[in-house]
């Protein structure tokens, strides 16, 4: 019985996630419908990598994952305040 609740567990983990995706890749169409992107950038695998992209964005905190760090010298000079 345990084995059936935790198999029902992980089902509803899968089916929930696979929901989750296909409203993502919805919302990213109609998002990049709106916002004017030509047609041939609304591919599926353009859309994939902003997907990912925005995922990684938004669980990077639950990853642990490192932000980017810019050296301070090239930040300033990219900023336009480089001191001489």
């Amino acid at each position: 019985m345990a084995k059936l609740i935790k198999f029902l567990r992980r089902l509803g983990y899968v089916a929930t996630s696979l929901i989750a995706g296909i409203a993502l890749y919805a919302g990213l169409i109609a998002a990049m419908h709106l916002a004017g992107v030509p047609a041939e950038w609304q591919s599926p695998s353009v859309i994939g990598l902003v997907g990912l992209a925005l995922a990684l964005l938004l669980v990077r905190k639950r990853l642990k994952l490192p932000r980017i760090k810019m050296h301070r010298k090239a930040a300033e000079k990219e900023s336009g305040n480089e001191k001489s």
